[in-house]
């Protein structure tokens, strides 16, 4: 088993599920991490906002020596990285603390997405980078709905955290309406990107900036 992949003990109830998870997870990290890793320059300081297992943050720390700080509101954290807790509400940094801060498939889980982007925006000098699932089609809605909810329990039930888990909100939104979120949250996009996902759905990455007023 990959030493980078092991989990900490109260993370693996399951044994005989170790090997598979941490294939899936090296897989779905090294694929997420393709798809934004040249918008980080090599020792940049760097949040990671919903950190979840901390694995992205691994992988991209390997490939760009970046300077990685984990933020959450949950302690899933699998890594060494620095986690910091917060209450989902202010990030407790200081303004234009990190060069660049990101959001994989975290703002479809927050009841105020706008507020989220705000604080987001507060704490980061230059570009904040978001994937999203998103869908065109109603039918859609409900495919992201039950892909997340079995996605998150997997991991889940190897962890005492599954309460919290299926109590998370699952909001997914259209492009447009990602859009407008970031408008409203004052913000720009600076470089937008499609990736197909499932037959009727897809993942859009976003890199943002602020829109800086005179």
């Amino acid at each position: 088993m990959s030493k980078e992949f092991t989990l900490k003990n109260k993370y693996y109830r399951y044994l005989p599920l170790r090997s598979l998870l941490d294939r899936i997870i090296k897989h779905m990290t090294a694929k997420t991490v393709d798809v934004f890793e040249e918008f980080i320059e090599p020792g940049e300081k760097v949040l990671d906002i919903g950190a979840g297992g901390g694995w992205i943050s691994r992988e991209l720390q390997k490939r760009k020596d970046a300077k990685i700080t984990l933020l959450d509101v949950i302690d899933f954290n699998q890594t060494d990285f620095k986690l910091v807790l917060y209450d989902g509400k202010k990030i407790p940094f200081l303004a234009d603390n990190f060069d660049v801060s990101f959001l994989i498939c975290v703002l479809h889980h927050c009841e105020k997405p706008v507020e989220v982007l705000k604080e987001t925006a507060r704490v980061t000098k230059d570009k904040i980078i978001i994937i999203e699932d998103v869908y065109s089609l109603s039918f859609g809605r409900f495919v992201l709905y039950f892909k997340d909810i079995v996605t998150n329990l997997a991991f889940c039930l190897l962890t005492k955290f599954v309460k919290e888990t299926t109590n998370m909100p699952f909001n997914f939104k259209k492009i447009s309406e990602w859009e407008k979120i970031f408008e409203k949250a004052n913000l720009k996009v600076i470089y937008k990107k499609k990736y197909p996902s499932l037959l009727i759905t897809q993942q859009v990455l976003f890199v943002v900036k602020k829109i800086n007023k005179s």
